[in-house]
C-alpha cells in the first residue's frame, strides 16, 4: 500500500505508530507544530487535514519501508475498529453468555486504542513503573539489591506452578498470591540492580509473563477492569524487553476477554494487531502462535456470522499446528492438539447459532477436544462440557446426550473456582425451557439450578 484515499487524524496516526516516532518527531518531519499532530491523535477520523499535508503524507506513506506500510495498514483497521460508535454484536439465544450487559462502557479512550500506542511505541507511554504504581491493591515488596540469572529461573518456576493452579482448579484459588508475587516481580524490575543487560531483559520477560497470568486469573473471576490493567502491565515489560511473541500472547489474552464479553469488533481488531506486530520480516513466528492467531480469528468470524471466513481462519490454525516443532515458551504450553481443537469446536458452536448446519462439525470438535483433556486442564475441559451440551440442547437432537453431557458440566464445575464458567453455565438454563417435556431434562434443570444457586 503506497497511498490513503483520504487522510484523518486517524490515518495519520496509524503512520506516525507504524514508523515508531513521537508525536514531536512526526510533527518535525512533516514540518508541523506537535499541537497539530496531538490533535490528530485526540480527534481521530474527525480531524480534517488540508491538501498540502494530505500530499506530504501520501509521499512518506509511499517512501516508507514495506513493513512499516503493512503495520500502518493493521494499525488502520485497529484504530477503526476502536473508534466511538462500534460494539460487539448482540448475543444470539442460548449458545454463549452474554455477560456484557452487566459491565460498565469503557473508558473513554478504548482498550484497543490503548494497546496500540503501547505496543507501536514499545511501552514507552505511560512508563512501566507507573503502571507498577497504579496497581490496586498496593503491597510494600522489598526487593534484593541484585537480580541474577538464578533468581530470574525462580521467579520463572513460580509462575508455572500458578498457571497449573489456574489451569486445574480456577482464578479464585491463587489471585491474590499471584498479585502479590507480580508486585514483588515488578519491584525488583523497578529498583533492584542487574548483574548484566541480558538478565534484566530476563526479569522483564518473566514479569510480562507473570502479569498475563496474573491477568487471566482475573478474567476467570470476572475482576475485568483489573484482568485489563495486568495485561497493560505485561505488554509495557514485554515491550521493553523487545519480546515480540510475548506482546503478541498478551494481545490474544485481551482478545480472548473481549470475546467472552461480547465485543467481537474489539476482539477482531486486537488479533489483527497481534499479527501485525509479530508478524515481521526479519522475526521468525513460532506456527503455533499463527495458530491461535487463526483460531481467534475464526471465533471473531464466527460471533458476527461470517460463515467462510470463519471456515478459512479455522482450516488455517489446525495448517499452522500442524507444521509445529519444537518445545513452545510456558505462555504457549497450554496449545496442544485438544486445545487447538477446541477453539475450533467453540467457534463452530457459536457460528451455529447464524448457521445450523456446522453445529455437526461442532459436536464432532468438541468431543474430540474432550476425550484429549487430562486433569491438568479441568477447567478447558469443564467449558468444552458446557458448549457441547449447549450444542445439543440447542439444535434439538440427542437430548439424552446433551444431558449426559451437562451432569459431567456440572460435576466439573463443583469442583472450581471460575465465575466465568458459571457465566456460561447460566446460558444452559434457557435452552431446557424448550425440552421440559423430554424425559431427564426436567431433573437436569433442577440439578442445574442447585449449583448456580451454591456458587
Amino acid at each position: 500500500m503506497s497511498t490513503t484515499a483520504g487522510w484523518t487524524g486517524r490515518e495519520a496516526r496509524a503512520l506516525r505508530l507504524a514508523k515508531r516516532m513521537s508525536i514531536r518527531a512526526f510533527a518535525a518531519r512533516l514540518g508541523v507544530t506537535t499541537a497539530t499532530v496531538s490533535n490528530w491523535d485526540q480527534r481521530g477520523p474527525l480531524a480534517r487535514l488540508r491538501t498540502e499535508t494530505q500530499q506530504l503524507l501520501d509521499i512518506d506513506l509511499a517512501q516508507a519501508p514495506a513493513e512499516v506500510q503493512d503495520r500502518f495498514t493493521a494499525l488502520t483497521l485497529a484504530l477503526d475498529l476502536s473508534g466511538p460508535g462500534v460494539h460487539g454484536a448482540k448475543a444470539g439465544p442460548g449458545l454463549v453468555a452474554g455477560p456484557a450487559a452487566r459491565y460498565p462502557p469503557e473508558p473513554e479512550r478504548g482498550l484497543l486504542a490503548q494497546v496500540t500506542d503501547l505496543v507501536a511505541c514499545g511501552g514507552a507511554s505511560p512508563a512501566l513503573r507507573q503502571r507498577v504504581h497504579d496497581l490496586d491493591p498496593m503491597l510494600r515488596p522489598d526487593p534484593p539489591r541484585r537480580i541474577g540469572t538464578e533468581d530470574v529461573t525462580r521467579i520463572q518456576a513460580t509462575t508455572s506452578v500458578f498457571r497449573d493452579w489456574d489451569n486445574r482448579w480456577g482464578g479464585g484459588l491463587s489471585r491474590t498470591a499471584v498479585i502479590a508475587q507480580l508486585q514483588w516481580v515488578a519491584a525488583c524490575a523497578t529498583h533492584s540492580h542487574f548483574a548484566s543487560m541480558a538478565v534484566k531483559n530476563e526479569l522483564l520477560t518473566a514479569l510480562a509473563d507473570l502479569a498475563g497470568v496474573a491477568a487471566f486469573l482475573c478474567y476467570d473471576v470476572k475482576y475485568h477492569a483489573q484482568a485489563r490493567a495486568l495485561w497493560l502491565l505485561g505488554l509495557s515489560a514485554a515491550s521493553e524487553s523487545q519480546n515480540i511473541d510475548l506482546v503478541g500472547t498478551i494481545l490474544r489474552q485481551l482478545t480472548h476477554q473481549a470475546l467472552h464479553l461480547d465485543r467481537p469488533d474489539e476482539a477482531l481488531g486486537l488479533v489483527r494487531l497481534a499479527y501485525a506486530t509479530t508478524v515481521r520480516p526479519a522475526h521468525h513466528v513460532p506456527e503455533l502462535a499463527l495458530a491461535e492467531i487463526a483460531a481467534y480469528e475464526g471465533w471473531c468470524h464466527a460471533a458476527t456470522g461470517r460463515v467462510q471466513p470463519c471456515h478459512r481462519a479455522l482450516g488455517r490454525a489446525q495448517e499452522h499446528f500442524d507444521n509445529t516443532d519444537g518445545d513452545p515458551p510456558p505462555w504457549l504450553a497450554h496449545l496442544d492438539g485438544p486445545e487447538v481443537t477446541a477453539l475450533r469446536g467453540h467457534s463452530y458452536h457459536v457460528l451455529a447459532r447464524h448457521e445450523p448446519a456446522v453445529a455437526d462439525r461442532a459436536t464432532e470438535l468438541l468431543q474430540a477436544a474432550i476425550a484429549g483433556r487430562t486433569g491438568d486442564y479441568a477447567r478447558s475441559r469443564t467449558l468444552n462440557l458446557i458448549a457441547l451440551c449447549a450444542t445439543y440442547l440447542h439444535h434439538g437432537e440427542h437430548i439424552d446426550e446433551g444431558i449426559a453431557v451437562g451432569e459431567q458440566a456440572l460435576e466439573g464445575v463443583s469442583t472450581l473456582t471460575s465465575p466465568r464458567t458459571l457465566d456460561r453455565l447460566r446460558a444452559l438454563h434457557p435452552l431446557t425451557l424448550r425440552h421440559l417435556d423430554t424425559p431427564g431434562v426436567p431433573e437436569f434443570r433442577d440439578r442445574l439450578d442447585q449449583v448456580l444457586a451454591d456458587a
